[in-house]
């Protein structure tokens, strides 16, 4: 991955500094795969999660001067890119990262690569991930409209 990461200009750093505590990761999971939680449950779970995640992110200060974030931000690569094992930008806390990272830094352009964006099948969301409760608006996030969800 570094590698190919290299040869297309890509900046690249394994950090862990952005992942998810396992404390979060495993509330979310609880409920998501309670089998008697209801689609309103889940929701509030990934507004929990998303939330808890950009907190986590303001209090780790990811983009403080000399921070491997920030660093790789203004290195010398032209691009860098966040990576997950999440099919789905909406489906995953790198969405929360890469607005942050647009909302506190100039210049910066947001694509996210996925297998769709090169002409293959668009990935599904993995409802009710994709129902956002509250706007998250230090990272340029909107609340979903409530419109049609059930509880």
């Amino acid at each position: 991955l570094a590698f190919m990461c290299e040869r297309l200009d890509v900046g690249y750093l394994h950090l862990t500094s952005l992942a998810p505590t396992k404390e979060l990761r495993s509330d979310l999971h609880a409920v998501l795969q309670n089998r008697a939680a209801t689609q309103g449950d889940r929701a509030v779970a990934w507004t929990v999660f998303l939330k808890g995640y950009y907190d986590l992110m303001v209090r780790r200060k990811i983009l403080l001067e000399g921070a491997p974030l920030r660093e790789l931000i203004y290195g010398p690569h032209t691009k860098i890119a966040v990576m997950c094992a999440c099919q789905h930008h909406m489906d995953c806390h790198r969405r929360v990262l890469a607005g942050i990272v647009s909302c506190f830094v100039d210049g910066v352009g947001l694509s996210h690569l996925s297998p769709h964006a090169v002409g293959g099948p668009e990935p599904r969301l993995k409802s009710p991930r994709r129902y956002l409760l509250e706007d998250l608006p230090r990272a340029g996030i909107t609340a979903n409209p409530t419109r049609g969800r059930k509880s």
